[in-house]
C-alpha cells in the first residue's frame, strides 16, 4: 500500500483497518507530535495562552505539500525541518515560539512513528479478537469432529478439530494479552524534551522571575507524554516490533478467522 486505503497487491492482506503508514499518514503523525509539544508548552507555562490551539488547528496534513517537504528532506537528512518552517509559517506570531521548542528532528519522527504504530496495534487488537471469537465457536463446535492428528506434516493419532481449534485459542489468547501489555506500556519515556537545548529555560526563568522554566522540566515532559498518549518510547518500539513478529507466525489462520467473522 503506497497510500492509506489503497489496495494494491497485498492490500488485502495488510491493508485492513483505519491504520495507514503513507505519507499523509507520516505527515499528520509528525503534525500531531509538533501539536502536542506545543500544548504541553503551554499547559507547562512556556508557551503563550492560545499557542497549544493554534499549532493544533494549523497541524493538518492537507494543508502541507508532502512532495515539497520531501524534496527539501535532501538539504537536511530528513523532512522535519522543512515541516517546522511550514507550520510555523502557519501559525499567528506568538504561537511560533511554542512551535518544536526544544525538541529535535528525531524526537518528532520517532514518537510520530510510535503514533503510527499505536494506531495499528489497535487495529491488529481488534482483528486478533475477532479471530479469537471465532477460533473460540469452533473449539466448541467440533469438540467431537474427528481428524488426522499431525506431527511434523506425518499422520500421527487422530484429534478432533476441536483441540487444534482451541489451540489457536490459546495462541490469540497469549499474542493479545502481550499486545495489551505492549500499548499498555505507555509512559516510558524515550524523549527527554530538552527546554535547555538553547538555554531557553534559564532565560526564562530569570525573565519570570521564578524557577518553572528548568532545564528538561519535568512538567513538560508529562505534559507531552500525556499529549503524545505516552508514544514517545524506544522500548515501546522493540516492544510492538516483538510482538508483531509473534503474530505474524501464522497469519494465514487469523486472517481466515477473521474473515469468518466478516462473514457473519
Amino acid at each position: 500500500m503506497s497510500e492509506s486505503g489503497t489496495q494494491g497487491l497485498f492490500g488485502g492482506l495488510f491493508g485492513r483497518g483505519a491504520a495507514g503508514v503513507g505519507d499523509r499518514d507520516w505527515l499528520q503523525a509528525m503534525l500531531d507530535t509538533e501539536a502536542a509539544l506545543a500544548r504541553a508548552l503551554e499547559r507547562a507555562g512556556l508557551a503563550d495562552a492560545g499557542a497549544g490551539a493554534a499549532v493544533t488547528a494549523a497541524a493538518q496534513a492537507d494543508e502541507f505539500d508532502a512532495a515539497g517537504l520531501g524534496q527539501q528532506a535532501t538539504l537536511t537528512g530528513n523532512p522535519v525541518p522543512a515541516l517546522v518552517r511550514a507550520l510555523s509559517n502557519g501559525v499567528p506570531t506568538g504561537a511560533r515560539e511554542a512551535v518544536h521548542r526544544g525538541a529535535t528532528s528525531q524526537d518528532i519522527i520517532d514518537t510520530a512513528l510510535m503514533l503510527l504504530a499505536r494506531r495499528a496495534l489497535e487495529v491488529i487488537d481488534a482483528d486478533l479478537a475477532a479471530a479469537a471469537e471465532q477460533a473460540a465457536a469452533l473449539a466448541d463446535a467440533h469438540r467431537e469432529t474427528v481428524m488426522a492428528g499431525r506431527t511434523l506434516l506425518q499422520q500421527a493419532v487422530p484429534v478432533t478439530f476441536g483441540l487444534v481449534a482451541a489451540g489457536w485459542l490459546t495462541a490469540l489468547d497469549a499474542a493479545r494479552r502481550e499486545l495489551q501489555e505492549t500499548m499498555a506500556f505507555a509512559h516510558q519515556q524515550q524523549v527527554g524534551i530538552q527546554i535547555d537545548a538553547h538555554g531557553l529555560a534559564p532565560r526564562l526563568a530569570r525573565e519570570r522571575g521564578d524557577g518553572r522554566a528548568r532545564g528538561k522540566d519535568t512538567g513538560v515532559q508529562d505534559q507531552y507524554v500525556e499529549a503524545t498518549e505516552g508514544s514517545n518510547c524506544l522500548i515501546q518500539r522493540r516492544r510492538h516490533g516483538g510482538v508483531i513478529r509473534q503474530i505474524a507466525l501464522h497469519p494465514e489462520i487469523i486472517l481466515a478467522l477473521v474473515q469468518i467473522d466478516d462473514a457473519g
